[in-house]
């Protein structure tokens, strides 16, 4: 299967493979041009908050979730899915 990606800026990096034997493929951070982003998060208890990513300095803390903007589009086919993990 071939994934399409779309970059929504050309200074968006596109996922690399950290070494020849990884398995998945790294995604970057992606911040408005300003270098700032509104994200919504999610506590443990699944309850919905703000939080604000300043450069590429944040931290989610143990057991929160957030939609981190990457500045990609990806294009999946039908049949197939795509997951994004955590930092091994």
């Amino acid at each position: 299967m071939i994934l399409e990606i779309e970059r929504l800026s050309s200074q968006v990096p596109v996922p690399e493979r950290g070494t020849n034997l990884s398995a998945c493929y790294d995604l970057s951070f992606y911040p408005n041009g300003d270098g700032v982003a509104s994200v919504e998060m999610y506590a443990p208890d699944n309850s919905k908050c703000m939080g604000t990513i300043f450069k590429d300095e944040f931290t989610i803390q143990p057991g929160y979730r957030a939609m981190v903007p990457t500045g990609l589009k990806f294009i999946i086919g039908p049949m197939h899915h795509m997951k994004v993990y955590s930092r091994s």
